[in-house]
């Protein structure tokens, strides 16, 4: 498989592979077990919000029938190997290609990339940023802190993203 970072392709035996991402879905700190799959209900209540907002002429019929779903399959988790990293512990990517939401999700982005001004604090990367920071002078007192985000949207507060559920529908 492809390194987490890099241009590397990684070998590791599929058990290694297995035990380590098994050991990441366990943590219960992180990760729940969900007793039915809820693909389907996702797919029709995105289907209902989105007959209202063609119905109430929010968006055109063409729009409506890219974003409806009527095969939508569950979200896909794989790992990708931080070989940059002690351990050599795994990255969940969590592909949505398929789902209920991902045709949403391409609506989505293409509203937004147009409604923010990339202006001279946007980085695209970080060589892009290593190359602008490498010549900035840090002023006597300051330092440079550099901070690593683990599992970014896997604490969201399920009661928040019920609120906002439950606001869609109305």
């Amino acid at each position: 498989t492809k390194a987490d970072k890099g241009n590397i392709t990684v070998v590791m035996k599929t058990t290694e592979y297995n035990k380590k991402s098994s050991d990441l879905l366990n943590d219960t700190s992180t990760y729940a077990k969900m007793n039915k799959d809820p693909t389907i209900s996702v797919q029709n209540k995105l289907n209902k919000i989105i007959n209202k907002l063609n119905l109430s002429k929010s968006i055109s019929a063409d729009q409506a029938k890219f974003l409806k779903i009527t095969n939508g399959v569950a979200p896909k988790i794989y790992f990708l190997q931080k070989i940059h990293k002690n351990n050599k512990p795994l990255r969940p990517i969590v592909s949505f290609v398929g789902s209920p939401l991902y045709n949403l999700t391409k609506y989505l982005s293409k509203i937004m990339d147009g409604a923010f001004v990339k202006d001279q604090r946007y980085v695209k990367n970080s060589f892009e940023f290593f190359n602008y920071i490498r010549e900035q002078n840090v002023p006597d007192g300051y330092i440079l802190v550099s901070l690593d985000v683990i599992s970014l949207f896997t604490i969201i507060p399920v009661e928040l993203v019920s609120c906002t559920e439950k606001m869609a529908l109305n």
